[in-house]
């Protein structure tokens, strides 16, 4: 069987952000429940080895992280998470203990475009 590069699951459409690329929605602002995460992996688990957690909202809001990430490992899949940075001290643990995590991005564009975003220096991580 053919297999994806990634797939993208979009775990939470709530952003703490206001950035000017990223086009508003009138949809509901909702985190994902993990059931529903855990339903969706295992439907799609055999068709890749990667899914990215991003697509509107900031991924490192969701309040059930560490379970996804965990739901994750189970399965055999690795996680691409990109970031808009700002959340990435109060999730460290989180982040530094997952086995399922191989690529953290953190958006400089998100950055470039929020004068207000207190700026982390890697050292603090």
């Amino acid at each position: 069987m053919e297999k994806f590069k990634k797939i993208y699951v979009e775990i939470t459409n709530i952003c703490n952000l206001k950035c000017n690329f990223c086009p508003d929605t009138n949809r509901e602002k909702r985190f994902m429940p993990v059931e529903n995460f855990a339903i969706i992996v295992n439907k799609i688990k055999d068709y890749t080895g990667l899914i990215a957690l991003h697509v509107k909202g900031e991924p490192l809001m969701h309040p059930e992280l560490k379970a996804i990430l965990d739901i994750c490992d189970k399965n055999n899949l690795k996680v691409n998470i990109t970031t808009n940075g700002t959340l990435l001290y109060k999730n460290k643990e989180i982040l530094a203990s997952s086995n399922a995590l191989r690529q953290l991005n953190i958006s400089v564009h998100s950055l470039s475009q929020n004068k207000s975003v207190p700026l982390v220096r890697i050292g603090e991580l």
